[in-house]
């Protein structure tokens, strides 16, 4: 294994992952475009536009498998990397509902998401309106 100084495990890209794709070809793919280590790889749920990548149309449980899968190819693809979330409360509900806490336990962080009322990021908040989703209590 190369050695690396440490300043680069401070990168953590994430994925937009499509959801009508193949979820461990999609992490392999986005893995290989990586060329130094990285602190953590995130996947980001969110609603997708892209033809075909929406999360809408499936089960919830259907969605939480995909995301398994998704989250387990990376802790192969990429065994020296933490997994995390990027999400919101109301769409992981909307997506999983109350039915996929387990992917917490294999994806310990999540990076939440705050919005203002016109949907850009909120960054005069410091999460203060998180509330526990997902398996994530904090």
């Amino acid at each position: 294994m190369a050695v690396f100084p440490y300043q680069f495990y401070h990168v953590s890209p994430y994925m937009e992952i499509c959801r009508g794709s193949n979820a461990t070809s999609q992490v392999q793919i986005a893995w290989s475009a990586v060329s130094i280590p990285t602190a953590h790889l995130w996947i980001k749920v969110e609603p997708n536009s892209t033809p075909g990548c929406s999360w809408e149309g499936y089960s919830q449980t259907d969605n939480c498998n995909f995301l398994t899968e998704a989250v387990s190819a990376i802790s192969i693809t990429a065994p020296y990397s933490g997994v995390g979330i990027f999400s919101t409360a109301n769409i992981w509900n909307k997506f999983f509902g109350g039915n996929c806490d387990s992917v917490a336990s294999i994806a310990p962080y999540l990076w939440y998401a705050s919005y203002n009322a016109d949907g850009h990021v909120n960054s005069s908040k410091s999460n203060i309106d998180y509330i526990p989703f997902g398996g994530w209590t904090s």
